[in-house]
């Protein structure tokens, strides 16, 4: 038998109401209640080992003027366009 209750209340609990609940697809739902990958959340010893072996160096982008999307360019070229 299907848990309609179950499954209604974990909607809820992640923001869909019954009517989105009753429109979801089979595949948008498993989307929704999957976890990514089947695994579990990093750890923080994990993460930390993966920062030190791919540590950031790129660019680092600047915040965006309002209305305009991020940018690399520093910040005084942005300004005069």
């Amino acid at each position: 038998m299907t848990p309609w209750g179950e499954m209604l209340r974990t909607a809820v609990r992640l923001g869909v109401g019954p009517e989105g609940f009753w429109r979801l697809s089979l595949r948008e739902w498993r989307m929704l209640t999957e976890r990514p990958y089947g695994g579990v959340p990093m750890g923080r010893t994990d993460f930390e080992r993966m920062a030190e072996a791919w540590p950031d160096g790129g660019p680092v982008a600047e915040p965006s003027p309002p209305g305009r999307c991020a940018t690399t360019l520093p910040r005084r070229e942005w300004e005069r366009s």
